[in-house]
């Protein structure tokens, strides 16, 4: 969803995998915000199972997809690699290491 406030207008498509595992496909578009500056994005997405039906999925390898984890929200999902993590989860310390990097920005204690 982040993908199409990049490019304003243009329909983005992505293969996703939620926390379950469950895998979706999704698509994205800004919209113009009504009464305020900048867009809003919009996402709708199904099942991968119904990815074959929308026009917008062709072309995609819906049979080996290239998938994109996403989780709810930072302070619920517990996706330890995530670049774009703003926050540990509640239920997660903050680790601050000088001396290590890591993906996430706000790299959190295991459980």
């Amino acid at each position: 969803m982040h993908a199409s406030l990049h490019d304003p207008g243009r329909l983005v498509t992505q293969i996703v995998e939620a926390t379950d595992g469950e895998h979706y496909f999704t698509l994205a578009r800004t919209v113009p915000r009504i009464g305020g500056e900048g867009d809003l994005a919009i996402r709708l997405g199904c099942e991968l199972k119904h990815a074959g039906r929308p026009a917008a999925a062709r072309g995609l390898d819906l049979g080996n997809p290239l998938v994109t984890p996403i989780g709810p929200a930072c302070r619920i999902c517990e996706r330890p690699e995530c670049p774009q993590r703003a926050a540990q989860p509640v239920s997660r310390t903050l680790i601050v290491d000088d001396l290590r990097k890591t993906v996430s920005p706000c790299p959190f204690a295991p459980s």
